[in-house]
């Protein structure tokens, strides 16, 4: 079973990989699509990804358009 604390950094190192890969997308910013393509293969369910995607948008990271992510600078 896995713990709060390990989940937690899970989360996290997600999260940083998600803004990492928008980050080099550039001004055209990273598809949604492919992104959670590469995170499904290792058994992550859409609507956690989405929750992910969501809560950077919120904490002000990325601007979601189009199905693309993009860094707010």
């Amino acid at each position: 079973m896995m713990t709060r604390e390990k989940a937690i950094e899970i989360l996290r190192q997600v999260a940083k990989a998600i803004l990492e890969t928008v980050e080099e997308a550039g001004p055209d910013g990273a598809p949604l699509g492919p992104m959670y393509a590469a995170v499904m293969t290792h058994g992550m369910r859409y609507e956690y990804f989405m929750q992910i995607i969501h809560g950077l948008e919120d904490a002000g990271k990325i601007k979601v358009s189009n199905n693309c992510a993009r860094i707010v600078r």
